[in-house]
């Protein structure tokens, strides 16, 4: 799909939000070019850029595809840094570099242009599952205890990846609860459940030994998350909205049974995905009454709310065996493919369209660009004998001279 060209006409009268580019990263453009599939899972496909099209436009928004990273950036270089849209709804993934989820949200933010979801420093802390869990465990936030294995390409090549684990056990306060089988173990930056199977549990030493240095050798510039295995039950919790206002849209359970003995692992893996299958795995949506579940949203929000997640996305969680909750990562650049994405069936379990999710993320988001561009007004314009001195600091004109506000984001 190519950028639009042509800016379109501003709806100043109205005052209403009303030219939206859309970012994406498009799985067939990099399938297409030699990439494996695998890794660009977490890429959306053209049905979902044509759903969040058509949910928009139903509202009345006129929508401008923009494409990924490279398209938005010569757009924007072609037209001296104006996209003349009122805001950019963004879902792009990234392919390059540890925090690829950031590139958008990053040049975004430079040029002042709102757009939906998380800031990009959210979108780096989260993507790196050991830096997540470092924010959470510090602010006492239940996440498993863990260790991490520095990635090949930040080691000392005389140290091999068994000393290396060595070396961390010997330093980690959790060294008592990773001493006990079975263990987990992740690459920190893949999403989507890529660099996941049924290996990645791990029932002793040897195993644990196997598949470290598997996993360092398939994604050499990851660092790899070894934490304890958590038995419980698990979930995944939709939230909408920022800060204080954010609020869970509901939770969707996941039971494996019996405890994949159906050929695959009682977790969510690269496997399942791959053949979207629901074999040996149902979903449930948890009872308002069940206390554990409840706890697991709680725990959902507390951990949304720490790591500065903003208007609609994924936590996901998992209990252990006293049916404590535990992050186990947080999605704030959630999947949004209508059929078999987390965050639409949570919204399906309760009651809301697709079309209605998709507004419900537009509305949180636009009532953040208010508040904060009300915040910025009353910080950067300057004044002069208690009036304003000039054109206020934050605005600009479109092509026709019209002046209207940019909003930090």
């Amino acid at each position: 799909m190519a950028p639009s060209a042509m800016p379109v006409d501003r709806d100043q009268s109205s005052g209403k939000y009303r030219r939206v580019g859309l970012c994406f990263d498009l799985k067939e453009d990099y399938v297409a070019s030699g990439i494996p599939t695998e890794l660009v899972e977490g890429f959306e496909e053209t049905k979902t850029i044509n759903a969040i099209t058509a949910a928009l436009e139903k509202k009345g928004f006129h929508v401008i595809q923009l494409g990924n990273f490279k398209q938005l950036a010569k757009v924007l270089s072609d037209r001296d840094g104006k996209l003349y849209v009122d805001f950019v709804f963004n879902i792009h993934s990234g392919f390059y570099g540890t925090a690829r989820e950031s590139q958008v949200p990053a040049i975004l933010e430079a040029y002042q242009i709102p757009f939906t979801g998380s800031n990009c420093a959210t979108l780096a802390w989260c993507i790196d599952k050991a830096k997540t869990k470092m924010i959470l465990e510090s602010l006492q936030i239940p996440t498993a205890p863990f260790l991490v294995i520095p990635a090949v390409s930040k080691r000392d090549p005389a140290l091999s990846t068994k000393a290396l684990y060595e070396h961390a056990m010997s330093t980690t306060r959790h060294k008592k609860q990773l001493s006990k089988f079975p263990l987990f173990l992740k690459p920190v930056s893949q999403g989507c459940s890529v660099g996941v199977s049924a290996s990645n549990k791990v029932t002793n030493q040897e195993r644990l030994h196997e598949e470290l240095d598997y996993l360092s050798c398939k994604f050499p510039n990851d660092d790899i998350v070894v934490e304890t295995f958590l038995p419980g039950r698990e979930f995944t919790v939709g939230i909408i909205g920022t800060g204080h206002e954010a609020r869970c849209l509901g939770a969707i359970e996941f039971n494996y049974s019996p405890r994949g003995a159906d050929g695959f692992p009682d977790f969510y893996s690269s496997g399942r995905k791959a053949v979207k299958t629901s074999a040996g795995m149902e979903t449930q949506v948890p009872s308002d009454k069940d206390s554990e579940a409840n706890a697991v949203k709680e725990v959902a929000l507390r951990a949304w709310r720490a790591l500065d997640c903003r208007d609609g996305g994924r936590v996901d969680v998992r209990c252990d065996e006293n049916g404590v909750p535990h992050i186990l990562e947080l999605q704030p650049l959630s999947g949004l493919r209508p059929d078999i994405s987390g965050l639409p069936l949570i919204a399906y379990s309760a009651g809301i369209s697709y079309d209605e999710l998709i507004c419900m993320i537009v509305e949180a988001a636009i009532g953040r660009f208010k508040r904060m561009g009300e915040l910025s007004t009353k910080l950067v314009e300057p004044k002069l004998n208690g009036k304003q001195h000039g054109k206020a600091a934050n605005a600009v004109e479109n092509e026709n001279g019209v002046e209207y506000p940019r909003y930090d984001m």
